[in-house]
């Protein structure tokens, strides 16, 4: 995710190339950090919405285990679920990568959008439960850990 002129981004590509798996520009200077505040939105949300419906598996009596096999291929799959699908199943929040961090960057995706006064329901609602996740004391935990929520 990079913003820039093209001319500029071309004479970088050398660099890009070693430090990055790929270099995509999405715009102008400034649009690599919003495609990441994008990502970061996606993500935070995401993990939300797999604690959510894992949880209800459980209530509906369903093998939670089995539903990454059973959405492979169609639109719900991702890599999203594939890696932490399994992880909310197993109650393994051992950090990959924190609530904290997460919580962090969904604080500044909040800023960046209240600034553009953009209306962001799902982000607000993913803020309200990393918060909570993390005033209970689960901060170091892996930002899988929002499946706690549900238990």
């Amino acid at each position: 995710m990079a913003g820039g002129a093209e001319e500029d981004l071309a004479r970088l590509a050398p660099l890009m190339r070693d430090i990055a798996g790929r270099c995509n520009r999405v715009g102008p200077v400034g649009a690599g950090l919003a495609a990441k505040m994008i990502n970061q939105l996606v993500v935070g949300v995401g993990h939300a919405m797999l604690a959510e419906a894992e949880a209800l598996c459980e209530k509906a009596g369903i093998d939670a285990a089995r539903i990454p096999d059973c959405l492979a291929g169609g639109y719900a799959d991702s890599n999203l679920m594939k890696a932490y699908w399994p992880r909310m199943v197993q109650r393994d929040f051992a950090p990959r990568g924190y609530v904290r961090q997460l919580l962090k960057d969904l604080e500044m995706v909040g800023k960046w959008a209240g600034a553009m006064e953009a209306t962001t329901p799902m982000l607000t609602q993913a803020l309200f439960l990393y918060r909570e996740l993390a005033r209970r004391g689960h901060a170091e935990l892996d930002s899988s850990a929002i499946r706690k929520l549900y238990d």
